[in-house]
């Protein structure tokens, strides 16, 4: 695969990710006028948590040797998604759930919460990680002199 196919399809992904985000974001304001059941909501969390996690074990699959190789701060990105996904995705899902069980007494704020630290992290990775000035199918070499 080439990294720009590595890149599209990874972006497919994050569409997906936003989709199920909307549709979480959808049922919880529909909490409030009962037309949404919390079993509904509970099994789209539930959904958006297990493609979450789908997804960063592909991104770290298919992105770890790769971006070490892209530039001379490939090593570092590899380091902040794994550092984010290790951290920040694993904390995020645990809030989720949270957020979703604790529906009862602090309503759809909590989650809400959560789903926007998913799409802002993905905006973030977007730029620094899948950037079409990272994921490149030309090769970048450093320290070259033309002449």
């Amino acid at each position: 695969m080439t990294p720009s196919q590595i890149r599209s399809e990874l972006l497919g992904q994050h569409s997906e990710i936003r989709r199920m985000v909307e549709d979480l974001q959808n049922l919880a304001r529909g909490l409030d006028n009962a037309s949404v059941s919390r079993s509904d909501l509970s099994a789209a969390l539930v959904r958006l948590a297990h493609g979450l996690r789908a997804h960063n074990r592909y991104e770290e699959e298919i992105l770890g040797g790769l971006l070490v190789k892209v530039d001379a701060w490939g090593p570092a990105r590899v380091e902040l998604m794994n550092e984010h996904h290790a951290g920040e995705h694993r904390q995020l899902l645990a809030a989720l759930f949270d957020a979703g069980s604790a529906l009862e007494t602090s309503g759809p704020e909590n989650l809400s919460i959560c789903l926007d630290r998913v799409l802002e992290h993905m905006a973030y990775e977007e730029k620094a990680i899948l950037g079409d000035d990272v994921l490149r199918d030309d090769s970048v070499v450093a320290d070259q002199v033309g002449g």
